[in-house]
């Protein structure tokens, strides 16, 4: 590919030294920083965003670069081994190279690594999103690694595979988990598919950065992993929640979707049959910004399907983390004011097209600056096929998550947001043929357009300048001169003086004075006209009116204030051992793959007087405290509090506990719990216009206790309720 450059907005271009391209890098700290790979050894670095080149040469052919989260100059890349002759069928190991100094020198500092199989490893606090800027945890580094053979048959599970760890460039080094074949890392979280042989392996996780492991547990032992590209973990260190989408067998394109706690070992099941495309990506998206909200697509019949014909899909939606799914609603018209005819789900709804869809279309798109604004391409129809006609696809917008939607163009467009969702610039998709030659921009979410002359140019990638996040007021697009021509060409598009004053009156959203609102997102379609809560709390964001003509500028804040919610039955979902019951949204029955102790311990929430049965069965290896589940779980990271109550039962096998190993014990804490009755009695006193605090657990599989009333705890003389 060779590059070309036009500072006038495409009246005139000059051609820029770089050929031969074959991939771009770019900085997640400084977008001007790009790194141009071409396919041999001679490469280029740019620092000023294409304005000047320079020409760096490598020992080997690298690729695959991955920069410093917050180190500037750092990044590492794959190096092929030379001596390592690629034979069809077999995969090549090979160094790792570290540059100090954004490309312009590279070193070797590993032998023996996995194409593309190496992060940069840097925590998060728990608690907090800053990151962990210590010397060692800058350089701290994860790989999958073999010290056997240079070369190895692709597509097996290898056993002589290790996942390794290092802080010191690999000087030193630690094997975290002997067989670690693939692993899928997200702040202190790491996932990683352990060969057990050949033929079988597990998933093991860690929640400490890979200082311990645990092997996970899915609630009916079918959560299987088949063969490489066959899952994919969808994770947020900033959310509680983890999502996983594993293959049903190995050569089918579809995969159930498994959703976990904080910790994440143990899996309850969350939707079936979600469509997995031939690129080994789940069809799977996160809307950003928001927790908890998803959108899936279902593969229709897929039992029946059997390669024959397109495939035809249905889009999901989720907004409290996997527990529940429903369709999209479509809009009633479309942009020209034709109607779409929906008038039921069942006839049609709103689907989606997602990443890696044989036909090019681009995946929904969401920024958390831009919060609640999605763009997405798809088609209003009883399902997606996908043998669809171009003239039947359409650009569709949402400013409420997800929640509805409108029409903002016929046809598929490519779309970026900045200053924070003020400006929305439309590119022509470059595939298939789009008859619009025009760029366009809007200031108020769509609603109208400015249209700039392409010519007989197609755009094939487009983003912000300035700040990844979107909230510059500069783009940058990647154009080819036709499709018979692949003639590089970087356009850059200056809006800052599209809209010249500043936003005021985010103080105030709302007001009839201020340019602001104020926007609360919601949980469920079913709920959202009168609970207005979202995973347990009542959130409001200030953004700018679509209607207002201003900017917000850099340091715009969108959140403003949140609330508590009481809890509901759209704050739980399915418990382990449990799953969606298939007739009933949102209820749940149990999985007939639970296990004994599971079915058993169910059957006591329902029945007490098998109290002494189930602790003569199952006391000793639960420490002579049962925990009865009633099928729900409290969702991860749902801060709702009083309410509903859904969660288990506890019964203490009292029998056990006065043994002469803890008799002592037992006298104790009697003591203590008279004190804290005496205490709790005068608080009680005190508080009654306050209402109670404090609660235990919400639901079986939580990673961390919530308050509890004491007296809930010690008042039942057979069960404690906890929610």
């Amino acid at each position: 590919m060779c590059i070309r450059d036009s500072t006038d907005g495409g009246v005139s271009w000059s051609r820029l030294s770089p050929q031969g391209v074959e991939e771009l890098a770019q900085s997640p700290l400084d977008p001007m920083l790009l790194f141009l790979l071409s396919g041999h050894t001679r490469h280029w670095i740019t620092s000023d965003g294409g304005a000047s080149f320079q020409q760096i040469h490598t020992p080997s052919r690298i690729g695959g670069v991955k920069w410093h989260p917050f180190e500037r100059a750092w990044a590492l890349a794959f190096a092929t081994d030379p001596s390592c002759a690629t034979k069809a069928g077999f995969t090549c190991m090979g160094h790792l190279m570290l540059t100090q100094d954004s490309g312009e020198s590279w070193r070797k500092i590993a032998d023996g690594v996995k194409p593309l199989g190496f992060e940069w490893q840097q925590h998060h606090d728990r608690n907090s999103v800053n990151l962990d800027r210590t010397e060692s945890s800058k350089r701290r580094i994860v790989l999958i690694r073999t010290s056997g053979e240079k070369r190895i048959p692709s597509g097996l599970w290898d056993t002589g595979y290790d996942l390794v760890g290092s802080g010191d460039w690999f000087q030193t080094s630690q094997v975290l988990l002997q067989g670690g074949n693939l692993f899928v890392s997200s702040g202190r979280m790491m996932f990683v598919v352990k060969a057990e042989s050949q033929a079988h392996v597990t998933l093991w996780v860690s929640s400490d950065g890979g200082g311990s492991w645990h092997s996970t547990t899915s609630s009916s032992n079918t959560m299987r992993i088949q063969k490489p590209h066959s899952f994919g973990v969808l994770h947020d260190p900033h959310e509680s929640a983890i999502l996983i989408a594993v293959k049903t067998s190995s050569g089918a394109d579809t995969s159930r979707l498994w959703i976990s706690g904080t910790a994440g070992r143990r899996w309850v099941p969350s939707i079936t049959d979600v469509h997995y495309g031939s690129e080994g990506v789940a069809d799977l998206e996160m809307v950003d910004g928001l927790a908890g909200v998803y959108l899936v697509n279902q593969l229709l019949g897929a039992k029946a399907w059997g390669r024959k014909g397109p495939k035809l899909l249905k889009t999901r939606i989720s907004f409290d983390r996997g527990a529940q799914w429903t369709h999209l609603s479509p809009p009633r018209s479309g942009v020209d004011g034709r109607s779409f005819g929906c008038t039921s789900s069942d006839q049609c709804s709103l689907s989606l097209f997602f990443a890696n869809n044989p036909l090019q279309y681009p995946p929904p798109y969401s920024l958390a600056s831009a919060v609640g604004l999605v763009v997405a391409v798809g088609a209003v129809s009883k399902h997606l096929s996908m043998d669809i006609k171009p003239a039947q696809v359409s650009t569709f917008f949402s400013r409420d998550a997800g929640h509805s939607w409108v029409e903002l163009q016929r046809g598929s467009w490519q779309c970026a947001f900045g200053d924070h969702g003020a400006l929305l610039v439309a590119v022509p998709h470059i595939a298939p043929y789009h008859n619009s030659r025009n760029i366009l921009v809007s200031t108020d979410e769509g609603t109208t357009w400015t249209k700039h002359p392409l010519g007989s140019m197609y755009v094939s990638g487009i983003f912000t300048v300035g700040h990844l996040s979107a909230i510059s007021r500069q783009f940058l697009l990647f154009a080819q001169r036709s499709l018979q021509d692949d003639t590089g060409v970087v356009i850059s598009l200056d809006l800052r003086h599209t809209l010249d004053r500043k936003c005021h009156g985010a103080h105030d959203p709302g007001s009839s004075q201020s340019d602001y609102e104020k926007w609360n997102p919601r949980d469920s379609l079913t709920a959202s006209q009168h609970s207005g809560c979202l995973l347990g709390r009542r959130m409001f964001y200030v953004r700018r009116k679509k209607t207002s003509k201003c900017f917000n500028g850099a340091n715009h804040q969108a959140m403003s204030e949140q609330q508590n919610c009481a809890c509901t039955r759209m704050d739980f979902e399915c418990d382990f051992g449990f799953e969606p019951a298939g007739t009933t949204p949102g209820e749940c029955s149990l999985s007939p793959q639970a296990s004994n102790q599971v079915q058993d311990l169910a059957a006591l929430y329902h029945d007490p007087s098998l109290q002494g049965d189930m602790c003569a069965r199952w006391g000793e290896q639960n420490g002579y405290m049962l925990s009865a589940p009633s099928g729900y779980r409290g969702i991860p990271g749902d801060v709702c509090h009083h309410g509903v109550r859904l969660g288990p039962k506890v019964f203490p096998c009292r029998g056990a506990l006065l043994t002469l190993s803890n008799l002592f014990w037992a006298v104790v804490l009697g003591g203590m719990v008279g004190i804290v009755y005496w205490g709790v009695q005068r608080w009680r006193e005190q508080s009654k216009s306050r209402g109670s605090g404090a609660w235990l657990d919400r639901g079986a599989g939580r990673d961390e206790w919530e308050s509890v009333s004491l007296f809930e705890a010690f008042e039942e003389p057979e069960f404690t309720e906890a929610y």
